[in-house]
């Protein structure tokens, strides 16, 4: 194949020739459009060294930043599981007298907030006393779970061994219909940079574990 290291000049360009840099052009474009590096490619092409290949098929590789590009898409595309994004999270440990409640709540399907009874300020995350007056008279009430995306951002890595098995998730504020923010991720979006945007109207599920009693509170585009 070391015939194909140079051009040959026009009036000497046989017809065979032409089809068979056509069909290495092809085979270059798709390689390197996958990432392959340029050694292995340049190796699987006969060429002595990668120099030949570079100066050769620099017009069908792509350049660093598309290959960045691809990688990047290539991983958020992926296909990952629509029902449940991680199956095996962290579990809350009792007592914990702040947010028991609310956990045997969501153990039941249910999502709960509380409001104070004297100022009637929405409280949340669950705690002991009004964030407003200072009220310890906090009564628990059940939201519908509707709500909408207040902004987001796309996690693509997460140095907690613990959420490795995630990989690249929407991680969100979701403003809820009874005037509570809660920090969770969207899910059942195929395409997480174009999937999900602020104002989208969502609506919560309970993703079920595969350890534990305690489903998680995560939301999904309506």
């Amino acid at each position: 194949m070391r015939y194909l290291e140079r051009r040959p000049d026009s009036n000497r360009r046989s017809s065979a020739w032409e089809a068979g840099f056509a069909y290495f052009e092809q085979y270059v474009e798709a390689h390197g459009d996958a990432s392959v590096p340029i050694k292995a490619i340049s190796e699987m092409l006969g060429h002595s060294d990668i120099t030949t290949t570079l100066r050769v098929y620099a017009h069908v590789l792509p350049t660093a930043h598309e290959q960045a590009a691809n990688a990047w898409d290539r991983m958020l595309k992926a296909e990952r599981p629509k029902e449940r994004a991680m199956p095996s999270r962290p579990q809350p440990r009792f007592p914990e007298p702040n947010t028991q409640t609310y956990w045997e709540d969501v153990k039941a399907g249910k999502l709960t907030y509380q409001q104070c009874a004297d100022c009637n300020e929405v409280v949340f995350t669950p705690r002991l006393q009004c964030t407003s007056c200072g009220s310890a008279n906090l009564v628990f009430k059940e939201s519908s779970g509707a709500g909408e995306v207040y902004t987001y951002s796309v996690v693509r890595q997460n140095r907690n061994p613990v959420f490795a098995d995630l990989g690249a998730y929407i991680l969100a504020w979701i403003d809820l219909d009874e005037g509570f923010r809660m920090l969770s991720n969207v899910v059942g979006v195929d395409d997480l940079t174009t999937g999900v945007h602020p104002g989208q109207r969502v609506q919560v599920e309970f993703e079920e574990q595969d350890s534990g009693d305690f489903p998680i509170p995560v939301f999904r585009p309506v």
